[in-house]
């Protein structure tokens, strides 16, 4: 569907069965990140959060 906002825009909307798979592949995705990070800390665990998001702003930020 076209967006009313911006006509190059195209919206898109998924469907019941394409919400359930998002859904499963969530639930499949968290239970890899907890096996895999089990051995640290829940302190070690923000700190790579802070880490990982300080390197995906650094990626934005054009480079001088």
């Amino acid at each position: 569907m076209r967006s009313t906002e911006d006509r190059r825009s195209q919206i898109v909307v998924l469907t019941a069965s394409g919400q359930k798979l998002v859904q499963r592949a969530e639930k499949i995705a968290a239970t890899m990140e907890n096996e895999t990070l089990q051995v640290l800390s829940a302190a070690e665990r923000l700190l790579l959060l802070e880490l990982l998001l300080k390197v995906a702003r650094g990626r934005r930020s054009p480079r001088a």
